[in-house]
């Protein structure tokens, strides 16, 4: 008893040297075990923690586990029968309805209004600040959560006009205004996330819950319904979740049953008041027709009287026109009668100046030769004077007068005349001589013609007389012309005053007739007002009968329709809050299920190592103790109790740490999205033991692996070093101008790297693993990143879309941002169908699918390449595709909101990251519905601030036409959002990474630089430095980080590839390529430890080896 007291003494003796001999490996183990212990536990603790939190939470508030909504309404006879369901354990009802509202500072909100009794056990409120509703006008806020606009106690709320339904608000509510009393917490809505809504911005701005007696509504809209049994299972769970969908599955036969009767009761109701519709339709519609044909007939008899009278205008008219064209005819005719004797007279005028100058001519000429006559008178009077036989010498005068008169007087002289008679004679003849030289000039001698004296004074008295008669008669036309002129004047004057007097009684005619047109117009225009007023009450009376018979026709429809119309029966995965907690914790699920995976290969791995090399380092040891008699157990326990102990030591400090430290870290986290209770941690604290176990049994089944393979040889060689393996050559060794210029130290680390290949195979992996943890937690954060800028700056370039009717063509709010700036599209969210299932996705159809392109990119996922769009183009999201394994020519089923199923045929897959859609040219969504109008818009509006955008948003939902309208930045903080619950997550995998990092290379250099310690004071003896002695060995170590370091980054990526693959869903995945950061971020971290582990180890270890170990023997 003794000597095994001894000899057990001894045992634990040894293992505690042991342990305080190889401290540095101890706490390597320590370290890991910690690392591993804590990190895995409180990973794999969030999720159960955070669905455990959040299940007592909803279970202490009664959250429902199913809610029930009917287009037709719920009755009290419906909660009645629904309450008698063995699977029920309680259903209360309630009243809902979303309206824009006016808050106090006049801003518009979209609000959702309850109607319930605040006795309700489902679903209860947690009253935080005010009190209950007590009247009808008062209302309670949903608040402590970012998603909803601040309402403040006391806070006075107006239902908007702007509601299309406002004219007939009474229908719905017995208030208008409410006041804010009380603000609640709500089990409902505890996510920072808008719930959806057909109003306004497209989202719920806040949730005000009123009595049921503030509503005129007659049924309900909302069962809420609680299952028998459902406290016995956790929410987010899939057993839960399980549980609810056959609770659903076994209400469909009862809610289908309870919808047809409520169909029947509302199909009789419809009907007869379709039937008295109709009866008052045809009533009204025969009044209007009796009261259209008395005014038919009526105008008819005012046409009557109207052409009549228009008839005698047209004949009065004509008459007058006659008039004036006979008095303009007679002034015509006047006019070049007038001109015509005033052209005679003109004439007569001309030509009695034309004689009078003509005669004014002549006599000239004649009184020209007045004096001349005179002289011949006086010659022919000197003449008669002489003897006639001498008379007729001078009667005719010439050029030869002279010569002749010479040659009389010769005669005269030789005559035998007396001398007094020739003196006289000759005395005559010398004064016709004179005379003749007076006509002369004096000068008769030269040419001249010869003029009779008598014929020439006859031919002058006579051209005389014909003058003067000229001249009388010329007087005479003078009066004449005188008297006609004046006569013509009379004439004139007479003619005008008769034009005058025929045109003064053409005006009394036009006057008399402009009377009577006047007095026509006015009855013309009152009867085509009449006629007017007529034919627009008849278009109006046509247009309301065909209204009406529309409105009867859809009653008609409706009532047809009333038997497609069920219940809803919904489970929480339905509310946004639910959903989007279920979302994140299955998204953080699957990193938090395969990282710890990871991390405990990687930390085997490097446990497996050391337990390795200390057996081999212990061989010896193990031998002797063989030989010795101890058994294989005893030899085993030490290495068992050893890794054991330092396994237990660092699980035990790590287990809380991951139990409860780690969790509530990424639980803060989860806080800036949900306002969430706190943290119950407690449940599920099995899992901190299992892995403290699957950490210890690593550990221990390490060591135990490694001594029992050592245990299977003698001890006479176990006790004999092992034998070096045989030296051979390297492959560096025949590069010979490589190996040649490489120093001896250089060349005795290369050998000692291939030397020793589990050395190197051990070190690369560790180092390596390391490295592709970091890979993911740096390519996850990139991926979120990428996916996040890409989404919202490639695939959805507009940042508005506008809801509208679906015959607006223009709207003018659009005309402040230009043209060129929105498009057109029909927009509907719509179900993808495959193999039993439906998806939620967006559907998009272009009216112009040129100008979508530039508001909607569509690029390949893999290459990023622009996809050609054509109004034949049918386009899905990459996730969606690949999720019912959709690609080119594959014929896919899309259910519009009509309900129409279209059958497509895929052109191209495109690039997207968060959400589902489907591009439909027109011609494809026409073949597949028929014709759809657009009836949305999306718009790059340039708006930046969130005030901007409301007062833009505030003026759309102004206009009628404008049903709801939204930016994409609500969407992308949705995305971000989302994103955010697993940032966290990545953000510690990357510190924890890290951390594993430097303890896998403390790890594996100490034990390097143990296994070498002889070798290392061997050097020291001969002489090298410190330093050169830490170059020798950490030269190998920095060369195997490296390559553990590239291979790494190899496995990275494609572990990486992997986890990515395990995230996506149909409607959210994230780009697979890694940006060169994330691997320059590894590895620089892999190295800067690597570097910082080295020194610590160099001062540690290399500058304190002794160099007396070189001097003992290893036998």
């Amino acid at each position: 008893m003794t000597k095994h007291r001894k000899l057990g003494k001894t045992y634990i003796k040894n293992i505690l040297r042991e342990i305080k001999g190889s401290i540095g490996r101890c706490f390597a183990i320590v370290a890991i075990a910690l690392l591993t212990t804590s990190v895995v536990t409180g990973l794999l603790l969030i999720t159960p923690y955070l669905k455990n939190t959040m299940d007592v939470y909803l279970d202490g508030q009664n959250t429902m586990d199913i809610f029930i909504k009917s287009e037709l309404g719920l009755t009290e006879e419906d909660l009645l029968a629904i309450r008698k369901q063995e699977i029920i354990g309680q259903a209360e009802a309630a009243k809902s309805l979303d309206k824009l509202i006016l808050n106090s500072s006049g801003k518009t909100l979209t609000a959702r209004f309850y109607g319930q009794s605040f006795e309700n056990q489902i679903n209860r409120l947690m009253l935080t600040e005010g009190r209950l509703p007590e009247n009808t006008n008062e209302c309670l806020a949903i608040a402590g959560s970012d998603a909803f606009y601040p309402v403040a106690v006391g806070e006075k709320l107006k239902i908007s006009p702007a509601n299309d339904d406002f004219e007939n608000i009474g229908d719905e509510f017995a208030e208008t205004e409410f006041t804010v009393v009380g603000i609640a917490e709500s089990p409902l809505y505890y996510a920072k996330l808008q719930e959806m809504s057909t109003l306004g911005s497209g989202s719920v701005d806040t949730v005000l819950y009123t009595l049921p007696e503030s509503f005129n509504l007659d049924v309900y809209t909302d069962f809420f319904l609680k299952l028998k049994g459902s406290e016995e299972f956790v929410a987010f769970t899939d057993e839960y979740n399980d549980f609810v969908s056959d609770a659903i599955d076994a209400l469909e036969v009862f809610g289908k049953e309870r919808a047809d009767i409520r169909i029947e009761t509302v199909r009789a109701e419809a009907e007869a008041e379709l039937a008295d519709a109709w009866a008052e339709y045809r009533s009204e519609r025969a009044d209007a027709e009796a009261e259209l044909a008395d005014a038919k007939k009526k105008l008819d008899e005012a046409k009557i009287e109207i052409e009549d009278a228009e008839k005698q205008l047209d004949e009065g008219e004509a008459e007058i026109e006659k008039g004036y064209a006979e008095l303009k005819k007679g002034k015509n005719r006047f006019n070049r009668e007038m001109k015509a004797a005033e052209k005679q007279f003109a004439d007569a005028e001309l030509q009695i100046e034309a004689a009078k100058a003509e005669l004014a001519q002549g006599k000239e000429q004649l009184l020209a030769q007045e004096n001349r006559v005179n002289t011949l008178r006086r010659v022919a009077a000197l003449i008669e004077e002489l003897p006639p036989e001498y008379q007729d010498d001078f009667a005719v005068l010439g050029s030869d007068s002279i010569s002749n008169m010479a040659n009389v007087i010769g005669e005269v002289l030789q005559s035998d005349r007396t001398t007094a008679e020739k003196v006289q004679i000759i005395g005559t003849i010398t004064k016709i001589g004179v005379q003749l030289l007076s006509l002369g000039g004096g000068n008769l001698g030269g040419e001249m013609e010869s003029v009779n004296i008598y014929d020439a004074i006859t031919a002058y008295d006579a051209a005389m007389q014909e003058i003067e008669a000229a001249e009388s008669l010329i007087a005479e036309q003078e009066k004449q012309l005188e008297e006609g002129k004046i006569a013509l004047e009379e004439g004139k004057k007479e003619a005008q005053r008769e034009f005058r007097i025929a045109e003064r009684k053409l005006k009394a005619a036009e006057e008399d007739l402009a009377k009577g047109k006047e007095e026509f117009l006015e009855g013309k225009g009152e009867y085509l007002s009449g006629r007017m007023e007529y034919y627009e009450g008849l278009a109006e009376a046509e247009e309301g009968f065909a209204e009406a018979e529309e409105k009867l026709a859809e009653a008609e429809e409706d009532i047809w329709k009333l038997e497609e119309k069920e219940w809803y029966i919904l489970d929480k995965q339905s509310t946004m809050s639910y959903a989007s907690f279920m979302t994140n914790i299955v998204k953080v699920d699957v990193i938090v299920r395969l990282f710890p995976v990871f991390f405990m290969l990687v930390a085997l791995l490097v446990s497996l190592t050391t337990m390795t090399r200390m057996v081999e380092e212990q061989r010896i040891q193990i031998g002797t103790l063989k030989a010795l008699g101890f058994s294989k157990a005893a030899i085993l326990g030490k290495y068992v109790i050893y890794s054991g102990a330092a396994s237990i030591l660092g699980s035990i400090i790590g287990a809380p740490v991951g139990i409860w430290i780690l969790p509530k870290l990424i639980y803060n986290a989860f806080l800036s999205l949900y306002d969430m209770p706190p943290l119950i941690i407690g449940s599920h604290s099995y899992i901190g033991i299992i892995v403290t176990l699957a950490c210890i049994g690593c550990t221990v089944g390490s060591a135990a692996y490694s001594c029992l393979s050592s245990l299977r040889e003698k001890p006479a060689s176990l006790m004999l070093p092992k034998a070096p393996k045989a030296g051979k050559r390297i492959f560096l060794e025949y590069i010979r101008p490589l190996w040649r210029k490489l120093s001896f130290s250089k060349k005795a680390t290369a050998r000692n790297i291939l030397r020793n290949k589990k050395n190197l195979f051990m070190t690369v992996l560790g180092v390596a693993g390391c490295t592709a943890l970091l890979i993911i937690g740096f390519g996850l954060k990139s991926a979120m990143e990428i996916s996040a800028q890409r989404q919202y700056d490639a695939v959805l370039r507009y940042d508005l879309i506008i809801r509208t009717e679906e015959d607006t063509s223009y709207l003018r709010e659009l005309a402040e941002i230009g043209r060129e700036h929105y498009t057109r599209v029909r927009f509907e969210n719509a179900e993808m169908m495959h193999d039993n299932k439906s998806f939620a996705i967006e559907l998009y159809i272009p009216e112009n699918t040129e100008e979508f392109g530039k508001f909607f990119g569509l690029h390949d996922m893999h290459t990023l390449k622009e996809l050609p769009l054509d109004d034949d183009s049918v386009i899905l999201s990459y996730a969606l595709a690949k999720e019912i394994g959709a690609e080119k020519g594959s014929e896919i089923s899309i259910k519009n909101t009509d309900a129409d199923l279209g059958r497509l045929i895929v052109t191209d897959i495109a690039e997207n990251y968060f959400g589902a859609f489907a591009v439909v040219g027109k011609n494809a969504a026409a073949d597949a519905y028929g014709t759809l109008k657009a009836n949305a818009w999306l718009a790059e509006s340039g708006i930046d601030t969130a005030e901007e955008k409301d007062a833009f948003l505030l003026t759309l939902l102004e206009n009628e036409d404008v049903k709801a309208a939204s930016f994409s930045s609500d969407a992308q903080g949705t995305f971000d959002i989302l994103l955010s619950s697993m940032t966290f997550i990545v953000l510690f995998i990357i510190a924890a990474s890290g951390a594993l990092v430097a303890t896998v290379l403390y790890n594996l250099t100490n034990i390097n630089i143990n296994e070498r310690k002889r070798e290392l004071a061997a050097l020291r003896v001969l002489g090298y430095h410190k330093k050169e002695v830490g170059r020798y060995i950490f030269r190998e170590i920095v060369i195997l980080c490296v390559l553990g370091t590239l291979v790494g980054l190899v496995l990275g990526h494609y572990f990486h590839l992997f986890v990515l693959d395990a995230l996506e869903s149909f409607n959210m995945c994230f780009g697979v390529s890694l940006d060169w950061p994330c691997y320059l971020y590894a590895a620089v971290i892999t190295m800067a430890f690597s570097g910082l582990v080295d020194i610590f180890m160099y001062k540690t270890k290399v500058k304190t080896i002794d160099m007396a170990e070189s001097m003992k023997a290893v036998d």
